[in-house]
């Protein structure tokens, strides 16, 4: 009869173990929607806010952050063709300076105004 009671007790601790761990489960997934939801309403009063207070109209701001994109795009292009017509203008100087010494001299006086 005394194992018996043992088992009980230990089924019963189980049952009340398993219990907890679900009701914090719950708790935990109850309280992850909450934030969620926080974070909507935040999401949605701050656009309330900027169509009510900001002094242009929303396509303006849109407008203004395409061209600012278009411009950095352009720049980051323009940097890559640079790199690329730098390294093209090293590679036709360094094919026309591959002739004797005395050439290589008087090209360097010429263009150094000696």
């Amino acid at each position: 009869m005394a194992d018996s009671f043992q088992n009980g007790v230990r089924r019963a601790g189980r049952i009340l173990a398993a219990g907890l761990c679900g009701s914090l489960c719950f708790a935990l997934l109850f309280m992850a929607v909450a934030v969620f939801v926080q974070a909507l309403a935040v999401l949605v009063i701050a656009l309330l806010s900027a169509v009510l207070f900001l002094p242009h109209p929303l396509k303006w701001y849109a407008r203004q952050a395409g061209e600012a994109a278009g411009v950095f795009f352009d720049a980051v292009m323009e940097s890559f063709d640079s790199g690329r017509r730098q390294e093209a203008s090293e590679k036709v100087a360094s094919e026309n300076t591959s002739g004797p010494g005395e050439e290589r001299a008087a090209s360097y006086g010429a263009s150094s105004g000696a």
